[in-house]
């Protein structure tokens, strides 16, 4: 069995401190048995009849599903439309300090050579696609795509672009971002890292009344001070009203005091991101696979670990 290497994301410490649900249960992110060892002890067996099974989407949901489906006996092709599996793991190993993360990836990889999964990257999926490999079931796992907030005039203007955006290379700033988040994880403060890193003026503007509020007591303080370190100004409880060319109007959380910044180049989104399902609602309206599932962040963006354990638990359940 291959050794899964630990990526230094705090989840499991930071669920000991403060548990999302109870009663607590140990948490990791990138081990979907961890907390649930005597479920999988007593389900985890051999398929009674190997199916043909296809999964969309090479993040960590689809990854996990594909895994532990070959793992069960079925035979497993999974599409991805990029040049490399890992979806977001990709995305969030660009910050600085997070270069670990990649470690999954090169996991999943390995496994899916080890399990015998046909992968087949740059390669898209639509329903006849899926319909001309002649799956028994099929896993949607299309990860999500980052939230364009409505009703905001000036929201399209060319000086706008999403932070996934710039940390893969795909949107470039000036020297002078203004970070507008609406995110209380790691998101808007990996980003902020990123712009800074690259030796950018950065200042964020976040709806609540602190950044990260969201990670838990443990970590909090670490990411905090790193963005003093890096020089990032944070703007607490202000939500973003209007983009012009020559400034940001803003209103107070929780008041209706207006503020007006100015001197950006750049106007950076962190707004968390929205599923992408519309496949698997295509071939739900089709009717025509019998088994159908949709993982991860195409069900509903959540952390890692519970995309993990998502994908991990279709593969199981198959």
């Amino acid at each position: 069995m291959e050794i899964r290497r630990c990526i230094a994301c705090t989840r499991c410490i930071d669920e000991a401190s403060e548990p999302i649900v109870f009663p607590y249960a140990p948490t990791c992110s990138i081990n979907p048995v961890i907390g649930n060892e005597v479920r999988w002890k007593e389900e985890f067996q051999p398929a009674a009849e190997p199916k043909s099974v296809v999964v969309v989407g090479g993040g960590l949901a689809g990854c996990e599903a594909a895994r532990v489906a070959a793992m069960r006996g079925h035979r497993v092709t999974l599409l991805e439309q990029g040049d490399r599996l890992g979806g977001q793991l990709l995305i969030a190993a660009k910050a600085p300090g997070r270069d670990s993360f990649t470690d999954q990836v090169y996991f999943e990889e390995n496994e899916m050579t080890r399990l015998g999964v046909d992968v087949r990257l740059k390669t898209g999926a639509d329903i006849d696609a899926i319909k001309a490999l002649s799956p028994d079931a099929v896993v949607i796992a299309t990860g999500s795509v980052p939230r364009v907030p409505d009703g905001i005039p000036g929201i399209d203007l060319p000086h706008v672009v999403q932070g996934w955006d710039v940390m893969q290379g795909k949107a470039s700033t000036g020297d002078r971002v203004a970070v507008v988040s609406q995110e209380d994880y790691y998101e808007t403060p990996c980003i902020a890292e990123f712009l800074a890193d690259s030796g950018k003026q950065v200042e964020v503007f976040h709806k609540s009344t602190h950044l990260g509020s969201e990670i838990a007591r443990y970590s909090i303080s670490m990411v905090l001070a790193r963005m003093e370190q890096c020089g990032v100004t944070v703007h607490p409880n202000l939500f973003l009203t209007e983009v012009k060319a020559d400034g940001l109007e803003f209103v107070s959380s929780f008041g209706e005091k207006t503020y007006r910044k100015e001197g950006f180049d750049s106007v950076v989104l962190a707004y968390g991101s929205v599923p992408q399902h519309g496949l698997y609602d295509q071939l739900k309206a089709e009717g025509s696979i019998a088994q159908l599932y949709v993982a991860g962040s195409a069900w509903l963006p959540r952390f890692m670990a519970e995309a993990c354990k998502h994908g991990a638990n279709i593969g199981l359940a198959i």
